[in-house]
């Protein structure tokens, strides 16, 4: 019993072993080709079924008619599949019998099977359970092999290839069952599938179709078209042209046709329009494209796109969901939109030299692992390359900004940056990335962040430029890294929003950078030592000017003016330098204009000349007027030798002295300050009225009265006053336009003489109907006299189109500023429309009331504006300007005993009175009429 025991034992061992092996030996086989394929199989029945992922294929792949184990070969007469796990019943192939064995992976997949491209299969197979989703396969057999009709058919409806049949067989296979489901991808391997075509656009047609014919539309598998094309053929592209998978129209023209060849779509002259194609593999997209305007196939099976130099935008998902090794876009490229790259493969990301912007979600989720930017580069919209791999990213010099999310979540991404030209950065720009260690900003200003731009905490070493140390260390949000160490590399380019002073402490900024001063900014440079730059743009906005302050120190080799200008307006400028005007850039038809103040005096009017056609340029010191018929830039060169190392010399220009019989009309000089920057005109020796132009009109101010800066690059008019030859320049008057507030407020801090001390009493009028507001001005003087006076008097400069405000005396000479002794005064206006308008006292140091001529009221200006209607014109009498008869603009008056004694109001006793003049009696204001 014992013995019994241990021979079943021993037996039960050897069939288990037995087993074992003979089901290792069904189920475990590979096999390598001659092409180095290895191949997997299994023995049932004497014959080889393929089944578990194919390695080592190529782009051309042959299913082997045999396989071998070494010992005997086996025919292949399967390919199976996690669809086909089942045997045919309606054949009775035993094939798959219900052994437990698991026939799941497929021979062929979705996406490990990507690189082939063709796939012969020999007649021996009978059964097909998987294929290759975008090959081109060729059967040998005239009889469609068997599927499994249900999950056979699900692999067969996704398969995007093309099928090759004998030519007898093909409408057999196309009607088998599951082959039927893509039975248009089903052709002859026989038929022509490559054509070479010359076609040209029709108008109620395609010409595509008319070369190629009906018949023979299926079966294009690669098609190259030269010529001309339109909404008619794309129609046949992406409609009847089921199997072409290679495209070439690199040598064809799109011209514009209304026939919509999708929906609402239809073609458009030399542009993709979205969905004007469909399943391809590859194409090269016209040379003589300019736009993409939206996706126009189907971007997950295709893997190469060909653009070329002349593409300018390329539109809203218009490569999403694409798959590349490397992806190059074309120069001259400007805009790449909105998601244009969503989700899209890449390893290596090249962007074009011309790429100026970036929109949002552009290479949103792109993988990219190295992203070479452009140096044209300006602006990365939101979320343009989260969640992308690069480990370092280096961002161009013309970078302007950063937008919100644009680098969020990069989980690779140890070193960032920032080029010195961005001026914004968005919420969470750089959030999310926890590998990131060394961050380089490169602005001299900190640019402005927020909390969550980046995890500050996270950074181990914020890199700062040493001249901008203090200034990153202190501030609010970038003060919040870890680390800081500072860097003297050498700079390309450099901004400036504010002010910013380059002393013996901070000392110079690396390199020889390019620097933009931007609208209100100011570089102030101190201390013996240069500061190289090399293109200075000093940049003026309407609004403020960039401003350059040094005491010989800045070495610049080439200085540019640049202003936006509105169309149809007037500009005055005078420059230090001389200009010359080939060099000059501006867009549209511009024109300037000189002043000839010898005219006015000989004639009492005119002025303006043209500038001579074979003037070279602009004299330095001389003033010009500017208009151009478009809004754009206006950009004015400067030759080095002209301006050197901006001294800080004080300077003076010469006064012209021009004749006239008429005082008003005398000496009039249209010139300009001598700094790049700008100055106080009370730092002038020159205490006469200055006219300056405001835009729309003229108005007039004067050193001690007003507060005014004269910004750089202004021209004025003043007159030459007698004895006068030159109007001088105190260096210590030069400022930028942030220090302005600082210096008129300690300037009101300062005791200033009353008027009862000057003897000055000032009137400020203003008038406006609304739309535009004009100034005048009458000061009380009794140093002066009713007639016009140059040194105190200012001639009123009329504007057309704008309301006007102006006093006149007796000879109807029409004044700004008129200084005059105290009496009436008759006031004038200009209505360029009928209707409301408002008289305010902005200033006022003696009462002073105002008649209406034409009602007889007479209106206190004390006690707010006075508001009349009008007619459109021109007229002088309708106002007259009288002093209140307790005007004095004295408080108070010290008794001195003799309550009957006279004062003038500058506090001379006098013994008689004269008419119209304004005095102290007894204690009183009163005017002796």
């Amino acid at each position: 019993m014992k013995k019994l025991f241990v021979l079943f034992f021993l037996l039960l061992v050897c069939l288990t072993y037995s087993f074992a092996i003979n089901t290792t030996t069904r189920y475990t086989h590979t096999y390598v080709d001659e092409n180095g394929v290895i191949w997997h199989y299994i023995i049932y029945n004497n014959e080889a079924l393929l089944s578990g992922r194919i390695s080592g294929c190529g782009e051309n792949v042959s299913v082997p008619r045999k396989v071998s184990d070494g010992a005997k070969n086996y025919t292949v007469t399967a390919i199976c599949g996690n669809w086909f796990i089942y045997e045919d019943g309606s054949e009775n192939w035993p094939y798959f019998p219900n052994t437990g064995v698991d026939f799941t992976e497929q021979v062929f997949g979705y996406s490990e099977d990507a690189n082939i491209k063709k796939l012969f299969i020999p007649n021996t197979v009978r059964i097909v359970g998987s294929l290759p989703s975008m090959a081109e396969i060729e059967m040998e057999s005239s009889e469609p092999p068997l599927g499994y009709k249900g999950d056979f058919e699900v692999i067969i409806n996704n398969f995007l290839g093309i099928i090759k049949v004998p030519s007898a067989s093909v409408a057999s296979y196309r009607n088998a069952t599951g082959w039927h489901l893509v039975a248009s991808k089903i052709i002859s391997s026989n038929a022509q599938t490559n054509y070479d075509i010359i076609s040209t656009a029709k108008d109620a047609s395609s010409g595509i179709y008319e070369k190629i014919e009906e018949d023979n539309l299926l079966n294009v598998i690669s098609l190259k078209v030269t010529g001309s094309i339109n909404s008619y053929d794309f129609f046949v592209l992406r409609t009847k042209m089921l199997n072409l998978r290679h495209l070439d129209l690199s040598d064809a023209n799109i011209v514009a046709n209304d026939y919509k060849y999708y929906e609402n779509y239809c073609s458009k002259d030399n542009t993709i329009t979205p969905y004007c194609l469909y399943t391809l593999f590859s194409i090269k997209l016209p040379r003589s494209i300019v736009s993409i305007e939206g996706p126009f196939g189907i971007g997950n099976i295709t893997k190469e796109v060909v653009m070329y130099e002349g593409l300018k935008y390329i539109g809203p998902n218009s490569f999403s969901n694409y798959s590349f090794d490397e992806l190059v876009l074309p120069n001259g490229l400007e805009t790449i939109a909105n998601d244009a790259f969503y989700n899209t493969k890449v390893e290596n990301l090249i962007l074009p030299e011309g790429l100026k912007t970036i929109g949002a979600r552009a290479f949103y989720r792109n993988s990219a692992k190295n992203i070479a930017f452009p140096s044209t580069l300006i602006e990365i919209g939101n979320d343009a390359f989260a969640g992308c791999n690069d480990k370092k990213i280096s961002l161009p010099t013309s970078l302007i900004k950063i937008g919100q999310g644009a680098f969020e979540g990069c989980p690779s991404l140890e070193e960032l940056r920032i080029p010195s030209s961005v001026k914004e950065i968005g919420n969470n720009a750089f959030s999310g990335c926890p590998s990131l260690n060394n961050i380089y900003t490169y602005t001299i200003e900190p640019t402005t962040i927020n909390q969550n731009t980046f995890d500050f905490r996270d950074v181990d070493v914020l890199h700062v430029p040493s001249t901008s140390y203090y200034n990153y260390y202190w501030h609010t949000q970038w003060g919040q890294f870890k680390h800081f160490v500072s860097f003297d590399d050498s700079y390309e380019y450099f901004y400036l929003n504010n002010d910013y002073t380059l002393d013996d402490n901070t000392g110079r900024i690396d390199g020889e950078p390019d620097a933009d001063l931007n609208p209100g900014s100011g570089l102030i440079v101190e201390g013996n030592e240069d500061q190289d730059l090399d293109d200075v743009h000093v940049i003026d906005d309407g609004t403020s000017s960039g401003s350059i302050i040094g005491d010989g120190n800045i070495d610049a080799n080439n200085l540019f003016f640049e202003k936006t200008i509105k169309k149809n307006q007037w500009y005055f400028f005078c420059f230090p330098y001389r200009i010359k005007i080939a060099d000059i850039q501006c867009e549209g038809n511009w024109v300037f204009r000189w002043y000839d103040g010898e005219e006015r005096a000989n004639n009492g009017y005119g002025g303006w000349k043209h500038m001579p056609i074979a003037q070279e340029y602009l004299e330095p010191n001389q003033g010009y007027i500017f208009r151009c018929d478009r809004n754009t830039t206006l950009q004015i060169p400067v030759e080095k030798a002209q301006y050197g190392k901006f001294s800080g010399n004080d300077e003076q220009i010469a006064l012209n002295h021009y004749p006239s019989s008429n005082a008003e009309d005398a000496s009039w000089n249209f010139m300009g300050q001598p700094y790049p920057c700008y100055y106080d005109i009370d730092e002038t020796n020159f205490d006469g009225p200055i006219t300056v132009w405001n835009g729309t009109s003229y108005e007039t101010v004067r050193p001690g009265d007003d507060e005014y800066q004269l910004s750089p690059f202004e021209g004025y008019f003043v007159q030459k006053p007698l004895g006068q030859s030159t109007m001088e320049f105190d260096s210590d008057g030069r400022h930028t336009y942030q220090q302005w507030d600082a210096i008129v407020e300690k300037k009101q801090q300062a005791p200033r003489r009353s008027p009862a001390q000057t003897g000055r009493y000032l009137i400020n009028l203003t008038l406006t109907d609304g739309m535009t507001i004009d100034k005048t001005r009458v000061v009380y003087n009794e140093k002066c006299t009713t007639d016009y006076e140059i040194g105190t008097d200012a001639a009123k400069f009329m504007s057309d189109g704008v309301t006007q405000l102006y006093s006149l005396d007796t000879k109807q000479v029409r004044y700004s500023i008129n200084e005059r002794p105290m009496g009436e005064v008759c006031l004038g206006y200009v209505a360029p429309n009928a209707g409301t308008m408002i008289i305010s006292g902005k200033r006022m140091d003696a009462d002073v009331m105002l008649r209406d001529n034409q009602t007889g009221e007479v209106f206190d200006l004390s006690n707010g504006a006075y508001t009349f209607t009008t007619e459109a014109g021109t007229f002088d009498q309708r106002f007259t300007l009288l002093l209140a008869k307790s005007a004095t603009g004295i408080k108070t008056v010290k008794a001195d005993g003799e309550q009957s004694l006279i004062y003038t109001v500058d506090g001379k006793r006098v013994s008689e009175t004269k008419t119209n003049q304004l005095y102290i009696k007894e204690g009183k204001k009163l005017i002796n009429k």
